[in-house]
């Protein structure tokens, strides 16, 4: 297969259109055009649909697009990391892909110091729960819990969030301490509003289902947030109990209690995962190990925090 042809076939299925694939290639459409018909003639197979002016990818098309996306990514990737390792100094755009509550209340403590010191480094952040793919190529680097099919990509652990139930010192007085999981039902529970299929984790909800039966149904949460930042400022207000991870910020502050210290949440594996292309990357090891330390670091300043 030729890899030019794959390139312009990726353009022009990406701008779904011919005249605006030929601008971005400089290249006129009536040879771009004969350049994908003698393509699809190649492989024997019709990639676009054409309807006055629209180019609209048949089947087979949407089948090596998603191929040519990650085959071209591979190469860019490869691209990349050759250019950078040719320079004295760690360079360069580095993407992180991330749930929307590492990306919002975690990452961002980190790279303050890590851009003083690699002030060449730019970050594009992309917050997303649920399933990402890395092969797709849309990020260097996925900051989140185990990739379930993990054949292609490297993982290194950082670190471990363990959930457990929080409210303000306003909640517990205006409402009380709750006495016992049971006594759970007769309390203010904030959810994540998340669908399975977008949660950043398993078992997001369990402090509905918490204390009790197998036959009973879920508690009523007293609302549903699709944002963790957000249930975080509403327990800071007193508005209900919620399921944090005692790693937060806010937790460490002491601003919120921890109700009913026996109860255990999920514990929560957090991995720093990049593509196999990508283990030659200074800008992707260096970041790793980065964060590596600091995680360390704060173990460290957490147990002497609780020494004294």
């Amino acid at each position: 297969m030729n890899f030019d042809k794959l390139r312009y076939f990726y353009i022009v299925a990406r701008n779904s259109s011919l005249q605006k694939g030929a601008e971005e290639l400089s290249m006129a459409p009536e040879k771009l055009e004969a350049i994908i018909s003698e393509f699809e003639r190649e492989i024997r197979n019709i990639l676009f649909n054409r309807h006055q002016g629209m180019w609209t990818l048949t089947l087979q098309g949407q089948f090596l697009f998603r191929k040519a996306r990650a085959i071209l990514s591979e190469v860019e990737s490869a691209r990349s990391v050759l250019e950078e390792n040719d320079k004295d100094e760690i360079s360069g755009t580095l993407r992180v892909m991330t749930t929307n509550s590492l990306a919002s209340l975690w990452i961002a403590q980190h790279l303050k110091d890590f851009i003083s010191k690699y002030p060449s480094v730019n970050f594009a952040i992309y917050p997303q729960d649920g399933e990402v793919d890395l092969s797709l190529g849309e990020s260097d680097v996925c900051i989140r819990p185990l990739a379930p099919d993990g054949q292609n990509l490297i993982q290194h652990y950082i670190m471990t969030w363990h959930v457990g139930l929080y409210a303000s010192p306003e909640y517990i007085k205006q409402f009380g301490m709750p006495k016992n999981i049971r006594d759970l039902d007769n309390h203010r529970i904030l959810s994540l509003g998340y669908e399975s299929n977008v949660a950043p984790y398993k078992d997001t909800n369990w402090n509905l289902t918490v204390g009790r039966r197998p036959d009973e149904m879920p508690r009523e949460p007293y609302m549903r947030i699709q944002s963790l930042p957000a249930i975080i400022d509403c327990t800071l207000n007193g508005i209900g109990i919620a399921a944090l991870s005692k790693e937060l910020p806010i937790i460490h502050q002491k601003r919120l209690v921890r109700v009913l210290p026996e109860v255990d949440g999920p514990e929560v594996d957090i991995f720093y995962i990049y593509p196999k292309f990508m283990a030659n990357s200074r800008k992707v090891l260096t970041f790793r190990d980065h964060l590596i330390s600091r995680v360390r670091q704060e173990h460290e300043m957490h147990k002497k925090f609780l020494v004294h």
